[in-house]
């Protein structure tokens, strides 16, 4: 249904992070700092290894994502989700930074890795807000996201070259996984809901005491 398309829309791939968005900036400075990584996700729900580049942790990544897809699930059409396009693409570095044990190899391949997986990912979003139940299936995406990224990051370990055509298969064989499995999809949107519940009303205080 969400099979991989590689397309040729140009977001700022070396920084989907979109530096200087007051948004996106806003929330990484409440988040530094604020989050509980145990009381967030569960010990069993945290990944091996220290987090990859910039000072951002797993844990953080891994929460960041899901605050950004609760504002596109939370959208109210297809037309106001268009604006969060950028949003797509700024998961795919969040989930190579979310690769825990992998960080060593992210660090090696995330230049290459990083567009083709952005790509992907936001070929995959344009198709989920088509319909008011793909835009909830949107909250699956940082899943799918981190899934794909450890599998091309596991292809890299053992000495493999890494291109489109594996990013893209990945993606798909996470999606399927993902969403064709009516009980991983309820138990994935559940784990959504729930960050995103424990975390807001933190951020949101947070930037307002900056204001």
């Amino acid at each position: 249904m969400y099979e991989v398309e590689m397309e040729d829309e140009m977001f700022d791939l070396e920084d989907p992070l979109l530096e200087g968005d007051p948004f996106l900036g806003g929330v990484l400075g409440a988040l530094s700092g604020l989050l509980g990584e145990e009381e967030l996700l569960g010990e069993d729900e945290l990944g091996e290894g220290e987090a990859y580049a910039d000072g951002l942790g797993e844990a953080e990544a891994e929460v960041l994502m899901e605050l950004l897809v609760d504002q596109i699930a939370e959208s109210e059409s297809e037309e106001e989700a268009d604006q969060f396009l950028p949003i797509f693409a700024a998961l795919a570095p969040l989930a190579v930074k979310a690769a825990g044990a992998l960080a060593p190899v992210a660090a090696r391949v995330a230049k290459r890795v990083v567009p083709q997986l952005a790509r992907g990912v936001v070929s995959m979003g344009r198709r989920m807000m088509r319909s008011p139940a793909g835009r909830q299936a949107v909250r699956a995406l940082p899943t799918i996201a981190k899934g794909a990224a450890r599998d091309v990051l596991k292809t890299a370990a053992r000495g493999q070259p890494v291109g489109p055509a594996l990013v893209g298969r990945a993606l798909a064989r996470q999606t399927a996984r993902v969403l064709r499995d009516p009980g991983r999809r309820r138990l994935c949107l559940r784990r959504s809901r729930r960050i995103v519940q424990a975390v807001k009303p933190r951020v949101a205080r947070a930037l307002a005491s900056t204001v």
